[in-house]
């Protein structure tokens, strides 16, 4: 199988989910997307969810199953420039997913409570920030619920995940979310 696939803003959301990913996670486990601007990561999100809800409420398969994804840069040089794209690991498990070693991020909404706290993105929200506010509550032993609307919004929550990500492995922790789409109410 493939090492990496890319996804480009020319992807197919409902053929990807199916085709790629949920394929890949059933016979492997585990898949690599690389992916470079706003409406690239956001066509993988969709994908993700889209997926995400196949696996989860697909009867026919002998054990349904989740998925995280797990974002991080990928850095190369060319010209002399340093270029990165996201580099997003998804795999597969256990339906009620939670792995204690993994810090716990949703990308689920939900109201906030003593356990959860919920941070918005948007399209102007500098990455650094979101991993800042994602790293700060992690620690504080809560829930992290990270909404975005819209493709770029997506995009800098998912460059803020990647950034809060290398920020908790030098603290030996991972850092996994789960996407789901959900109806916006404007407050």
């Amino acid at each position: 199988w493939d090492d990496q696939h890319l996804v480009t803003k020319e992807t197919n959301v409902q053929h990807f989910a199916l085709d790629s990913i949920v394929r890949q996670l059933l016979e492997h486990g585990t898949m690599k997307c690389k992916v470079a601007g706003p409406e690239a990561v956001s066509k993988l999100v969709k994908a993700m969810v889209v997926a995400r809800n196949i696996l989860r409420n697909t009867e026919k398969l002998d054990a349904p199953g989740d998925l995280v994804g797990e974002p991080q840069f990928e850095e190369w040089e060319s010209g002399g420039e340093k270029k990165s794209n996201l580099l997003l690991t998804i795999t597969r498990t256990a339906h009620k997913w939670r792995d204690p070693a993994c810090a716990p991020l949703s990308m689920e909404p939900s109201v906030e409570s003593a356990d959860v706290r919920l941070i918005r993105s948007g399209q102007e929200t500098p990455p650094k920030s979101v991993a800042g506010c994602v790293c700060g509550v992690l620690r504080d032993g809560k829930t992290c619920v990270l909404t975005a609307i819209g493709p770029a919004a997506v995009n800098q929550a998912l460059k803020g995940i990647a950034v809060a990500h290398k920020f908790m492995r030098q603290e030996e922790k991972t850092i996994q979310f789960m996407p789901r789409a959900c109806r916006a109410e404007n407050d």
